[in-house]
């Protein structure tokens, strides 16, 4: 059991439902804290790895302490490690919205290339997906599995997409985190095609109380913008759709399509023993 006044939860990469913290909350006040929080020493404090929900739900019903699974500091030595470790507990959860996977995958190449592209002198190049190069998305899509790629759709095309959204000005992704617009990949793309002044003016109508406008299209609509939405091949739209299912929504689609999915499974397994011979 840990204080929760010593474990430090800021800077996290998704933003808080406060429905999902309610109802969280509404059933550990019955049932209890079913799973521990994991968090990592940091000193004489902790830092928070996953669980901020069940944190946020803890300290809303009034608790002092958390039951937590503790690492020592040296199992996450800095923050791009704790970082990491946080994007896989919630990229492997498949809960997360088109928008929440964008940030994720920019935060996880960040890393990944912190630690494996030689830093450059001079000027620190922008990480603007315009200037980032295909040979480096490539060499970090390759960095996983077969698995983990189909898993959490990190192909090449995936990739340059979510960072495509990423390079929303943080400030205003945060507002937009809990918008049906934050589920939708051809909007949060055509959001991103915007000016920075452009994009601010379009979530401001998207928020603002009431309502101005209830899609970026209708936003750019009436600032007096023709709209040039972001096309998606077919199977774009349908992996936009699929990353909103819950888990056993995707075994059910996973079922649907076996017959097609043992087809390719068996075609790739040949073509890897091809290129093995």
């Amino acid at each position: 059991m840990i204080s929760i006044a010593t474990i430090d939860a800021g800077n996290r990469l998704r933003v808080l439902d406060p429905a999902w913290v309610r109802t969280i909350a509404d059933d550990m006040a019955v049932e209890g804290q079913q799973e521990p929080i994991h968090i990592v020493e940091r000193g004489d404090r902790f830092r928070l790895v996953s669980g901020a929900r069940r944190l946020a739900a803890a300290g809303l019903l009034g608790w002092a302490e958390i039951e937590a699974k503790v690492k020592p500091a040296s199992a996450l030595a800095d923050d791009a490690s704790a970082t990491l470790a946080e994007i896989k507990a919630d990229m492997m959860r498949g809960e997360l919205t088109v928008l929440d996977r964008a940030r994720y995958i920019a935060a996880w190449r960040e890393v990944y290339e912190t630690v494996h592209v030689p830093p450059k002198r001079g000027r620190k190049p922008a990480t603007a997906p315009t200037e980032t190069t295909d040979e480096l998305i490539a060499n970090f899509a390759n960095n996983f599995t077969d698995a983990a790629k189909a898993a959490l759709g990190l192909s090449q095309r995936s990739i340059y997409l979510a960072l495509q959204v990423a390079s929303i000005a943080p400030e205003l992704t945060t507002q937009i985190a809990l918008h049906p617009v934050a589920g939708k990949q051809s909007e949060l793309l055509t959001l991103a095609s915007q000016s920075e002044a452009r994009q601010a003016a379009i979530v401001d109508m998207l928020v603002s109380e009431p309502v101005r406008a209830t899609s970026v299209t209708e936003a750019l609509m009436l600032l007096g913008t023709t709209p040039s939405v972001a096309k998606l091949a077919a199977y774009e739209r349908i992996h936009e759709k699929f990353s909103t299912l819950k888990p056993a929504e995707k075994v059910a689609f996973f079922e649907l399509n076996a017959p097609d999915i043992e087809i390719w499974l068996a075609e790739r397994a040949n073509t890897k023993r091809s290129k093995a011979a």
